[in-house]
């Protein structure tokens, strides 16, 4: 199973987890994101979250989104 991680608006990893698809690990992210606090409007970060896959050594953008 690939492994996946959900980024808050700093750039800091707030889950690492495992899904068996892209769709099921954007659906735990969204979901995730909306039990964890907006992130503030500061300058220099963002107001989003990322869910990420490991490919290898490296992350690669699954899917940004900023939660309602």
């Amino acid at each position: 199973m690939p492994s996946y991680r959900l980024l808050d608006g700093d750039g800091r990893p707030t889950d690492l987890f495992t899904a068996s698809c892209d769709d099921e690990a954007r659906a735990f992210g969204v979901l995730r994101a909306h039990e964890l606090p907006r992130p503030e409007p500061r300058f220099g970060s963002r107001r989003d979250f990322q869910v990420q896959r490991q490919d290898g050594e490296r992350w690669q953008l699954l899917v940004a989104f900023a939660p309602v």
